[in-house]
């Protein structure tokens, strides 16, 4: 598991598409919701291109980017990036 700024995340996967549904989203304003229709967004999206989907994660104290729709009772939201993922057992970051 890499550590990585959100930063340097959003540009390693060419930037991240914003949460136009809601102008005071958290994390640069990437985040969707994992409620509503901002979950609803993320859903369609999951079905168009399921590999540019990211699941923030929270662990206690500390935060992970994992690839891919992930349900967890731990899920924060979701990023949409420009880039797509490859590979869903490395590609996952500590912030």
């Amino acid at each position: 598991m890499e550590k990585i700024d959100f930063k340097d995340f959003a540009i390693k996967y060419g930037g991240l598409k914003p949460n136009t549904m809601n102008p005071t989203s958290n994390w640069g304003g990437a985040l969707f919701s994992s409620k509503g229709d901002e979950r609803v967004r993320v859903l369609e999206h999951v079905q168009r291109n399921r590999k540019s989907i990211w699941t923030l994660v929270r662990d206690g104290i500390d935060f992970y980017i994992k690839p891919g729709d992930v349900v967890s009772r731990d899920r924060m939201g979701s990023f949409i990036s420009k880039k797509r993922w490859r590979d869903k057992e490395s590609e996952v970051y500590k912030l």
